[in-house]
């Protein structure tokens, strides 16, 4: 099923209005051969002010879609890609806390499920962001 993001108005229709390379034919294909086809497009989200309501509207998860939708690219109703800047509260919230929730392997569950960070995961991942170490550069 070919997907695009229905436009706002009439004056705003998103990159992928109509394109359907953002979503490919449902043919078998592993999560590096959807990447290899789509993760060019990818950035195109990155403006795009209306990443919620694709995710709204195209239902990922539920519909175990392959593509791109609301900056991440989807395989199987998984993420597997996101667009730099992409926030998590753009994504529907978890249908159920679970005990992982408040570790690294909680916030990967939410991240792939594609959905919101709870508010244990959300404080674990930004004590976890604050304290990765930056990476400097020589003067050569």
């Amino acid at each position: 099923m070919a997907y695009s993001a229905l436009p706002v108005t009439e004056v705003f229709k998103p990159a992928c209005y109509g394109n359907t390379r953002f979503a490919p034919s449902d043919e078998e294909r592993t999560s590096s051969a959807l990447l290899k086809l789509v993760m060019d497009l990818l950035p195109t989200c990155g403006p795009c002010p209306v990443r919620a309501r694709c995710i709204y509207q195209v239902r990922p998860r539920p519909s175990k879609f392959d593509g791109v939708a609301g900056g991440r690219i989807w395989f199987h109703g998984d993420v597997i890609a996101t667009v730099e800047g992409a926030d998590d509260r753009e994504l529907p919230s978890a249908l159920v806390r679970r005990e992982l929730c408040g570790t690294s392997q909680g916030v990967k569950k939410h991240y792939t499920n594609g959905e919101r960070y709870c508010d244990a995961c959300r404080t674990y991942k930004e004590k976890a962001d604050a304290s990765e170490p930056v990476q400097l550069q020589l003067a050569v």
